[in-house]
C-alpha cells in the first residue's frame, strides 16, 4: 500500500500511466476511487496521481487539521515526495478549493487547473446543508443517510432511473473506509471558512471550470465567479447534470478534460 508521510499524517496514493503528471483531488466525502474511470481513459497520455484526503479512505485520520490550508500542505508534500516538478491538477468541489491554493502558493508547480463543481467561496445555503449532514450522520443509519442526500449530488435524469437511489446509497453505506464524523465536521467548517475570491485574479495558469446545470450544492453561479475571476478561464456547463457530473456523464467530463489538456500541452 503506497503511502507518504506528510508531517504526522500518512497519505495513501496511487500512481499510474506515463507522461506529464496529472493530479486528481477529491471533494468532501470522496476518496481516490471517484477518479477510477477518468484515470483509465487518460493514463495512456498522462501520469495519473490520485490519493485519499486526510480523514477518509486509507489515509490517516488525525484528530484535527482539516482546514483547506492543512489539506493544501498535504498535497504539496505529496507532490514533493513524488518529485513532481510540474503538474496538471483536477479538483472536484472541495478539491477545487485546494487546487486554487496550490496554484497560488506554487505557481511554477501547477501547469493548469481543472475546477469541477467547485467554488471560490460557499454561500450560506450550501454551508448550512453541509453542516446539517453531520447531524444526519449521527441520527441515521448509513443507508438512510446516503439515501437522504442523493438529491444534492445528482441531476433529475439520474434520480429518475429505477433503483439508482437505492443502489448508490447502498454502495456508499458499504464503503470499507468511510470518512469519520469528526473529520467530516471539521472539513465542513474548513470549507465554510474558505474564501479565495479576492485571490482569483492572481491565478495565472490555464484554467477550465466545469459544472452541472442542476448542481444545487455548488450552483453554476459559483463556477461563473471562478471563470470570470481567473484571467482567460473557460467555463463549461453540462446540461442536465448535478454536482457529481463526473459520475453522471463520465464520458462528457473526460472529453472536456482531455480536450483542455491537449490544448495546454500543445503550447
Amino acid at each position: 500500500m503506497p503511502t507518504v508521510k506528510i508531517r504526522d499524517v500518512k497519505i495513501f496514493y496511487e500512481r499510474e500511466g506515463a507522461g506529464t503528471p496529472l493530479l486528481f483531488i477529491s471533494g468532501l466525502g470522496g476518496d481516490h476511487q471517484v477518479w477510477a474511470p477518468v484515470v483509465e481513459r487518460l493514463k495512456d497520455r498522462y501520469e495519473c496521481i490520485r490519493f485519499d484526503n486526510r480523514g477518509i479512505g486509507q489515509s490517516s485520520r488525525p484528530r484535527s487539521g482539516y482546514a483547506i490550508p492543512d489539506q493544501t500542505q498535504d498535497v504539496r508534500g505529496l507532490l514533493d515526495a513524488l518529485s513532481v516538478s510540474q503538474v496538471h491538477i483536477v479538483g472536484q468541489s472541495m478539491g477545487g478549493m485546494i487546487a486554487q491554493n496550490i496554484a497560488l502558493q506554487r505557481p511554477r508547480l501547477v501547469r493548469s487547473l481543472v475546477l469541477l463543481a467547485s467554488s471560490a467561496a460557499m454561500d450560506s445555503r450550501s454551508n448550512h446543508f453541509i453542516r446539517s449532514r453531520t447531524v444526519m450522520q449521527r441520527r441515521m443509519t448509513g443507508y438512510e443517510y446516503f439515501q437522504a442526500i442523493v438529491p444534492w449530488f445528482f441531476g433529475p435524469e439520474m434520480l429518475s432511473k429505477p433503483g439508482f437511489v437505492e443502489s448508490w446509497a447502498r454502495r456508499a453505506a458499504d464503503h470499507p473506509h468511510p470518512q469519520s464524523i469528526n473529520a467530516f465536521s471539521q472539513l465542513a467548517n474548513g470549507i465554510a471558512k474558505f474564501d479565495g475570491r479576492a485571490q482569483l485574479k492572481d491565478i495565472r495558469q490555464p484554467t477550465l471550470v466545469m459544472v452541472g446545470e442542476h448542481d444545487i450544492l455548488t450552483p453554476p453561479y459559483m463556477s461563473r465567479v471562478l471563470a470570470e475571476g481567473i484571467q482567460g478561464a473557460e467555463l463549461v456547463v453540462f446540461p442536465g447534470l448535478g454536482h457529481m457530473c463526473v459520475l453522471e456523464d463520465t464520458n462528457a467530463v473526460i472529453e472536456q478534460i482531455a480536450r483542455f489538456l491537449d490544448r495546454v500541452e500543445a503550447r
